[in-house]
């Protein structure tokens, strides 16, 4: 199917002589974020109807090529006019039925595979419950029975307000001409006037997140909000509380260099060698900075995710990079911690002690792993539950360094990762044993 991207208004509002839809956010402009957003949900056709600044938007675009799409363009001279303009100048591009989506709105994948289950010659995206949007400015719609009854700004009753997302049929143009001919050119004037002779039905999107960039703050707040939503529902206590708000802080930043996540992934994988460099010298201030670097390295191991998803260059290698060079700093700082006791105590149970913490940490990546290659389905923890992710693992080692309690900490490792692996083989015996 294919969509129609409008993006040729100018950024008066946000004070800036660029076009808006090129202003970045986390360094991706606004219209590249929209395209790759739509790639995410399948949509590899689109038609960008351009107007201010139209050759920058097209030499940010090009054919769409570079992201795995396919990219035409649509021209609009009168773009100072309002956007239904826009629409029309693509009337012979679009299929029979399309996307219409408003280039300065950012948005999940999810909303578009959403309404595109939903039957209708019109679909409206809307949101009952806005989260991240000024409702005052936003446009405002009346929903009763799953359709449109109402739409505009200056409603006073409403339920919902208009995402930017659209499913239309080529049914809209009639209309859109005839309001346009009548001097209403806002295209929530031809929904209105749609609506009026028509079915108009609503998708609801309130569990998806959506932002309109009207202005600087807006954008401003977007930075926020999309930092906000890099948190994932795997991610472990000190992860949630702890490491994540120091990484997206970090990412913020490195979004607007050239670094990649592959790179990054490297530097916290180095982080962790030295890490493991420092616990084995076993002289306090070398195990107190151990910690510190091991903790660092945990919260850096964060980012490269974040930069990935930021910038949309996730890749089922990086993932596998990052996986397995995560497993490698584990048993190594596990190994230099315990090398370090053995050098500066000769106790040899430090060694037993320390193949356990190797097994138990090889066992909570592995076991999850199999699990699903098995039986073909998600693991899930059922029953207790022991918080033994590898953020939790990495915070015990940095409480172990700086409170120069190797032996102690490597043996409440030992025994919870073994127990956490020990009680997943119970929890799954009842349910999967012949």
């Amino acid at each position: 199917m294919k969509t129609l991207i409008l993006a040729a208004g100018d950024a008066t509002r946000m004070r800036s002589m660029s076009s808006k839809v090129l202003l970045p956010l986390h360094g991706v402009p606004l219209i590249q974020r929209t395209v790759l957003t739509l790639k995410d949900a399948g949509i590899t056709d689109m038609i960008v109807v351009v107007g201010f600044k139209a050759d920058s938007v097209k030499n940010c675009l090009g054919d769409g090529s570079k992201y795995g799409v396919r990219i035409n363009y649509a021209i609009n001279e009168e773009w100072e006019r309002e956007n239904a303009t826009s629409i029309l100048k693509a009337e012979r591009l679009v299929d029979e039925k399309f996307l219409l989506i408003m280039g300065d709105h950012v948005f999940t994948p999810d909303i578009i595979r959403g309404i595109l289950r939903i039957e209708g010659d019109l679909v409206v995206a809307t949101d009952s419950d806005p989260r991240y949007v000024d409702v005052g400015e936003a446009t405002k719609i009346l929903i009763d029975a799953g359709e449109i009854r109402r739409i505009g700004k200056d409603l006073r009753k409403f339920n919902a307000v208009d995402t930017g997302i659209f499913l239309c049929s080529k049914n809209i143009f009639p209309v859109v001409k005839e309001c346009v001919k009548h001097g209403r050119e806002e295209w929530s004037d031809s929904v209105r006037e749609y609506a009026k002779r028509h079915r108009v039905v609503s998708y609801d999107a309130s569990a998806s997140f959506w932002f309109d960039v009207d202005t600087k703050e807006d954008l401003e707040k977007a930075e926020v909000v999309l930092l906000k939503s890099l948190m994932k529902p795997s991610d472990g206590f000190i992860s949630r509380n702890l490491n994540r708000k120091i990484s997206t802080r970090i990412s913020k930043y490195l979004v607007n260099t050239g670094i990649t996540p592959n790179q990054m992934t490297l530097i916290s994988f180095l982080i962790a060698l030295i890490s493991t460099a420092s616990f084995s010298f076993g002289v306090y201030i070398y195990v107190a900075v151990g910690g510190v670097l091991a903790q660092l390295a945990s919260i850096l191991d964060g980012c490269d995710g974040e930069i990935a998803r930021l910038k949309f260059t996730q890749s089922s290698y990086g993932s596998w990079l990052d996986a397995c060079l995560d497993r490698y700093a584990d048993f190594l700082i596990i190994l230099g911690m315990a090398y370090g006791y053995w050098f500066t105590h000769k106790d040899v149970l430090i060694l037993f002690i320390g193949f356990l913490c190797l097994a138990g940490s090889f066992m909570m990546a592995y076991t999850p792993t199999r699990y699903e290659e098995a039986f073909k389905e998600k693991f899930k923890s059922k029953g207790i539950r022991i918080p033994m992710g590898r953020d939790v693992r990495l915070f015990i080692v940095f409480l172990a360094g700086i409170s120069n309690q190797v032996l102690y900490s490597l043996i409440l490792l030992a025994i919870l990762t073994n127990l956490v692996a020990i009680t997943r083989f119970t929890q799954h015996r009842k349910e999967r044993a012949p």
